[in-house]
């Protein structure tokens, strides 16, 4: 999967918001593979810029999934805390994702996903 990301232009901010400042990056992470190391850069260079702290939500779509999710999570977590980033992650079901994200989004959030996210495709309106 590309690891570029899909910022604001897919997943648009709260309306007024776009002179706000961002104090987290709200990181939707489906059951995909992706190149965790690419993926911790472009959130460093974005977090960093902004001084943004990362709240990362990743999805499993089954029981047997999990503890690859766990690891994928781990690793990425390692890779940002390692430059000194406030991180938080959770796990959450793969159907749970956008919810999870509704309910966690903050004024000040910028919500991020992969490019190309067959998960997500055609949901972000629901942000």
């Amino acid at each position: 999967m590309d690891t570029k990301l899909m910022p604001a232009q897919a997943i648009p901010r709260s309306p007024g918001a776009e002179n706000e400042t961002i104090t987290r990056l709200l990181v939707l992470l489906p059951d995909e593979d992706i190149d965790e190391a690419s993926l911790s850069n472009a959130l460093w260079t974005m977090a960093a810029r902004n001084g943004a702290a990362i709240h990362v939500i990743a999805a499993f779509r089954d029981w047997a999934n999990e503890p690859q999710t766990q690891l994928r999570v781990a690793l990425l977590t390692a890779l940002l805390r390692e430059s000194g980033l406030e991180t938080a992650t959770e796990i959450v079901r793969d159907a749970d994702l956008l919810r999870a994200a509704v309910e966690r989004r903050k004024p000040g959030d910028l919500v991020i996903c992969p490019a190309g996210s067959p998960a997500l495709d055609g949901q972000a309106s629901l942000m």
